[in-house]
């Protein structure tokens, strides 16, 4: 159109600038925000584009930038496909090797990341140690987004006074949209690992490094090698916090000429440094997308469990939660704050069954509703002795686990006896459990399915269902009629286990 129409091409050199700028986030909103960061420089060399404002941004200027960060990413590439290739993934290599790719721009997309990455929290701005501002970048920018003025001059922050969170430009983390996932996030970290890799040969060379000047802020005496391979290897990973040119640039060296590699970088002012004082460098972007990877994954097991299971066990929690609400508010009241102190020493039982056993004989449960408790933790943690088959339970005695104690007389459970054993209850809810008890005793006019649809009913006011009131009745039916204490017991420690 611009061809075309004389007044269409007056239009486009009216707005060629910001139509640049749209096209290249259209193409990689990753790439935009690093240009957005590093500014337009006015030279292809290496420069500081920080230092240039942005009013002086040209449209040849941003396409000249823009050109020079592509070539050096493909160096970068070629690089490691030339020394990494033996602990890269093989998708990694072939990405890099081959620009149809179909992730070609996924993988370079990473390389925007990183370098953005570094130069909003490294390039000798002291924000290494900015993890809060990190993580929101890696998450798209959740906390930036949502500062408002009020923010900017509160106190009461959970991130320090240098956080880029302070004074967030507008394109921060705009090239992470709705937040980086788990496999982007692998990506960046492979690709960091690879570009250590390229600087690794650097390692050691503590008498070059010594002469260039890398230990003079240091304050390492020499001789001590010790000392010395561990600056030097902070003072690597000083370089890599530089920026993906940085890393190029030394990296060209570093197999063949070390030496040179360390002249490059005293020339450029590289050498002029300081270690950290609170930790190492070398977790610098490591540390912040190993913990958003940790979520990342751990949110995506969450979506993978099985609705339905996690609605039982959200009902039950629920359940839970109201009854212990109850016992709470039980405990508020004026009757129970009256109730005198009582010595656990001096406790009386509050099952009639510890003093006062019945003779009267269980019957036997059937073989299909027998479990073998045997080896479960929850036997052992209820019962401190093995009940006798001739025990029976007093109605007194609350809500206590169900219990089926394999025969004594037998080595293996074949046929095992349903017992309740005495247990000791809170009298916050005595009266709740004497009214249980009344009704399971009452014959209700003597009509027996009225007894059971009344148990039923009660059972399901507590919030379970139908079908579990019928089970439970069932299952703790021992031949004296049915006692919904009995049958809560066991539902209760059903959901709580």
């Amino acid at each position: 159109m611009a061809v075309i129409n004389k007044g269409m091409y007056r239009v486009f050199k009216e707005n060629e600038l910001g139509l640049i700028e749209i096209v290249a986030r259209n193409e990689s909103p990753a790439a935009w925000e690093l240009r957005e960061w590093k500014g337009s420089g006015q030279d292809d060399g290496l420069c500081d584009d920080d230092d240039i404002p942005q009013l002086s941004r040209t449209p040849m200027s941003y396409i000249r930038s823009k050109n020079r960060d592509e070539d050096t990413v493909n160096e970068l590439k070629q690089l490691i496909l030339e020394n990494c290739q033996s602990f890269m993934r093989r998708e990694t290599a072939l990405s890099f090797a081959h620009a149809n790719h179909p992730d070609a721009q996924r993988f370079t997309d990473a390389f925007w990341r990183v370098w953005a990455f570094c130069t909003i929290f490294g390039s000798n701005k002291g924000r290494e140690e900015d993890i809060t501002g990190q993580l929101d970048w890696l998450k798209g920018g959740t906390e930036a987004n949502n500062q408002t003025f009020s923010a900017t001059v509160n106190t009461n922050l959970d991130f320090d006074l240098g956080s880029v969170l302070l004074n967030a430009p507008d394109h921060f983390a705009k090239g992470n949209p709705g937040g980086l996932s788990a496999i982007q996030l692998y990506d960046m970290t492979e690709l960091w690992n690879c570009l250590s890799a390229l600087l690794v040969n650097y390692q050691g060379q503590t008498g070059q490094a010594r002469r260039y000047g890398i230990f003079t802020s240091c304050g390492v005496e020499e001789g001590d090698i010790e000392m010395e391979e561990h600056m030097l290897e902070e003072w690597t990973a000083f370089v890599m916090t530089l920026g993906l040119d940085v890393i190029l640039q030394l990296a060209k060296y570093a197999t063949e000429d070390p030496s040179q590699g360390f002249e490059v970088a005293k020339a450029n002012g590289w050498t002029e440094w300081t270690p950290s004082v609170t930790g190492s460098r070398a977790t610098f972007l490591r540390e912040p997308a190993a913990r958003l990877y940790e979520e990342r994954i751990s949110a995506a097991a969450m979506q993978m469990q099985d609705p339905h299971d996690t609605e039982k066990k959200e009902t039950a929690r629920k359940r839970v939660a109201a009854l212990a609400a109850e016992i709470r508010l039980r405990r508020q009241t004026s009757g129970y704050k009256r109730l005198p102190k009582i010595d656990m020493h001096n406790e009386r039982a509050m099952s009639m069954v510890s003093r006062h056993p019945s003779t009267t004989p269980a019957r036997s449960v059937r073989a299909s509703q027998t479990v073998d408790l045997h080896h479960n933790p929850r036997y052992h943690a209820y019962t401190t002795q093995t009940a006798r088959p001739s025990q029976r339970p007093s109605h007194e005695s609350l809500v206590s686990p169900l219990m089926y104690a394999p025969s004594a007389a037998s080595a293996r459970p074949s046929s095992p006896m349903s017992m309740w054993s005495a247990r000791h209850i809170s009298p916050i809810i005595e009266d709740r459990v004497e009214a249980f008890n009344r009704l399971s005793l009452a014959n209700l006019d003597g009509v027996a399915d009225s007894t059971a649809e009344c148990a039923v009913r009660k059972i399901t006011e507590m919030g379970f269902t139908e079908a579990q009131a019928k089970h439970a009745l069932k299952m703790t039916d021992m031949g004296d009629g049915l006692r919904v204490d009995r049958a809560v017991d066991m539902l209760l420690r059903t959901s709580w286990g």
